[in-house]
């Protein structure tokens, strides 16, 4: 109903605080059906919009541990979806997953983004491997060591 009374534009509305889309919204609490009805109606562009401080979709999912919605994400966004770097510090989903210890994220990440994904680093030169250390995550740590090589 939203959809046919607002139409597109509907879902192209920011947030007043932080500027996250609906899209951000679902990535946040793991919503698939969600995303893919969003992506349906909105296409790749709503996908793509990222929130006042630079932080996609994926960053959401991520950080969140919601590894079914990066999947979704990534079918339907395309690889560069999970290479948008924040606007503030230049953190990656990779970065957001790590910092907050989602194990079965950062293998999901690094099985869809590859190595090159995991070699990210801040505008500081951060890599996920500092976002892990920062927090003590000692699993994610050894996972990404693992994943590196």
């Amino acid at each position: 109903v939203l959809w046919e009374l607002g139409g597109k534009e509907l879902l192209f509305i920011p947030a007043k605080i932080g500027g996250f889309s609906c899209v951000h919204a679902a990535a946040v609490s793991g919503q698939i059906e969600t995303l893919r009805v969003l992506c349906e109606m909105g296409g790749k562009e709503l996908l793509l919009m990222v929130s006042n401080d630079g932080f996609s979709c994926a960053h959401a999912a991520a950080f969140n541990g919601h590894v079914e919605a990066l999947r979704v994400l990534w079918e339907l966004g395309g690889k560069e979806l999970l290479f948008i770097p924040a606007k503030i510090g230049g953190f990656s989903c990779v970065h957001a997953a790590a910092v907050s210890g989602q194990i079965e994220t950062l293998r999901v990440l690094c099985e869809m983004g590859g190595k090159e994904l995991l070699l990210m680093v801040s505008n500081d030169g951060f890599s996920c491997a500092h976002a892990a250390a920062f927090n003590g995550h000692v699993e994610a740590l050894r996972v990404l060591w693992e994943l590196g090589g």
